[in-house]
């Protein structure tokens, strides 16, 4: 099977976080009128929980496309690059509606709608980051891997 390994997998998590975090800070304090801190500490606390929950949601569907098509991430064709990031913020959604909700205090409809927006904003950045990543870091394959000078 022909996969990320671990480390691999950890580095393109934090990867992705870190930048999340860095465009979604800025950004929302403008978007919803609230302080910067207060932005900064709600995306702080969504990027925990989301991490595991992306890294989760990132090895299912690598496995699933594996299995499916014998195609690792950085083959992955535009229009599932499109699943991709789709699927995995609706995945996110399951943690950050909560989070919002119990961060803001706002309605469940309010919480649904920032959720939205966010998820707008990353499906984009989640399509760039990976086809990014994926360019600059290649699945190695399980033979490859074996046969390295050491």
């Amino acid at each position: 099977m022909t996969l990320r390994t671990a480390r691999e997998r950890i580095v393109q998590v934090c990867a992705y976080e870190i930048g999340a975090f860095c465009l979604a800070v800025p950004l929302y304090p403008l978007v919803y009128g609230v302080s910067f801190f207060t932005g900064a500490q709600l995306m702080l606390i969504m990027v925990f929980a989301e991490a595991g929950c992306g890294c989760l949601h990132d090895i299912a569907f690598d496995l699933a496309e594996w299995r499916l098509a014998r195609r690792k991430a950085d083959q992955r064709p535009a229009r599932w690059r499109v699943v991709h990031a789709v699927s995995r913020e609706v995945a996110l959604s399951l943690v950050s509606v909560p989070l919002i909700l119990v961060f803001t205090g706002c309605s469940l409809l309010e919480a649904l709608l920032i959720d939205f927006g966010l998820m707008a904003l990353y499906v984009l950045y989640n399509g760039l980051f990976f086809r990014l990543y994926d360019g600059l870091r290649p699945v190695r394959d399980d033979h490859a891997a074996v046969r390295a000078p050491g």
